[in-house]
């Protein structure tokens, strides 16, 4: 009876606590702050977690925020937000890595916990698509940084339940694959939809998302139509050419009408389709370089100076560059490490449960790939949100009841 009413609790708290990691509303400290209560509750139950990847992973968390401390003292240096962000990150491991050891959950409530929370970001986009006053009430609530008086003029893009475009488009991209893997495996036409709204809900986003989602979808769509039976074949089809439609129709224009190349040129067809979207040309200088840009001496290119880019030479977009002038060419390895090493313990478990067991590390693998491909246009890797699930992905897959889970039920 109380494991009974033990699981039923972490049903709704597992839910819950995703939300809370994934999107941080309010404030990143209330998450911290909720992570604590839960980890309260739960620690009793199997005490801290013996695993050897959340060894590795609190300790290279820990030597990453000794390092920016050091680096801050030997430059005579302080950035209050660098050193906090990093001893954050030391603090979610241990309070994820705890929950995850701790909760009980089955594959069946993990899946399902996954759909909610990025479902709910794509009904988000549709309901900010129907009511563009909900922009400025939303942001705010999910850390968006910038004045929401922007939203008078830019009028079609959305963040659904993000502080940036850049994330809500890693997180709709995300989704595609998310509910497209979830189609293969249980053929229900209510994921399959999913999948296609998530991809429409990239053109509200970014041309980032545009061209990553495009990409996407069709390679999903088109392995759907190998792997499906002929008699399910019809519907993958007719969304490739709806999503054919909707690249020559609304894709290509936009991206053409905000991008310097094609403005002026013959291939703006469609010079009014992007009003209301304001892109600028952020993505362009990134790719172009002109926000590419390093430390000018060895010592601080390998140790960092323990500051942001802007407060030592000016402003940049890029994550790499971020996490260069914050510890170094070093730290951004240990980063790097990390990611790696939560991946092979991914890769390397192995199941009885075998669809679950390929498509669970297809998606880990194609979120990795997401992370380090953003982070050249915005600072995602080792950030809020991002982190946190990586970690609970993996971190979960120790929980007593899901390895249960997965090693018995077919």
């Amino acid at each position: 009876m109380i494991k009974s009413q033990k699981v039923k609790l972490d049903n709704f708290l597992f839910p819950f606590f995703l939300f809370v990691n994934l999107y941080n509303p309010i404030s990143i400290y209330l998450s911290l702050f909720l992570n604590l209560i839960i980890f309260l509750m739960l620690i009793k139950r199997r005490g801290l977690n013996r695993t050897k990847i959340y060894k590795e992973a609190t300790l290279i968390s820990l030597i990453i925020a000794i390092f920016v401390i050091i680096t801050m003292i030997a430059n005579y240096n302080y950035s209050n937000y660098v050193f906090l962000k990093y001893i954050r990150n030391l603090v979610v491991t241990f309070l994820i890595g705890n929950i995850c050891w701790n909760i009980n959950i089955n594959t069946k409530i993990l899946l399902n916990s996954l759909g909610l929370v990025f479902g709910f970001h794509v009904c988000f986009i549709y309901l900010q698509w129907a009511f563009p006053s909900l922009n400025s009430i939303i942001a705010p609530i999910f850390n968006f940084d910038r004045d929401i008086s922007m939203f008078e003029y830019v009028t079609i893009r959305n963040l659904g339940l993000t502080g940036s475009y850049d994330f809500a488009a890693l997180i709709s991209i995300l989704s595609i694959v998310f509910f497209s893997l979830l189609y293969i495996s249980k053929a229900k036409n209510i994921y399959f939809i999913f999948a296609l709204l998530s991809f429409v809900s990239c053109i509200r986003i970014s041309r980032l998302a545009m061209i990553f989602g495009t990409i996407i979808y069709f390679t999903l769509m088109l392995y759907v139509i190998k792997r499906i039976s002929y008699k399910k074949k019809l519907l993958p089809i007719i969304s490739l050419f709806i999503g054919l439609y909707i690249v020559l129709i609304l894709i290509l224009p936009i991206i053409a009408s905000t991008t310097s190349l094609f403005s002026d040129s013959k291939y703006n067809i469609h010079g009014n389709v992007s009003e209301g979207y304001d892109y600028g040309f952020g993505t362009e200088m990134e790719l172009k370089g002109d926000m590419l840009f390093f430390p000018d001496n060895n010592l601080n290119l390998f140790f960092g100076y323990g500051l942001e880019p802007i407060d030592v030479v000016t402003n940049t977009d890029i994550g790499y560059v971020k996490i260069i002038f914050n510890i170094g060419l070093i730290g951004l390895w240990l980063i790097l490490m990390l990611h790696y090493l939560l991946a092979k313990d991914v890769i390397r478990q192995k199941h009885i449960n075998n669809t679950f067991d390929k498509q669970y590390k297809f998606f880990i693998i194609v979120y990795l790939i997401l992370i380090l491909l953003f982070n050249y246009k915005l600072l995602l890797m080792y950030s809020r949100g991002v982190y946190e699930l990586l970690l609970i992905l993996i971190f979960i897959l120790h929980s007593k009841m899901l390895k249960e889970d997965l090693n018995y039920e077919m």
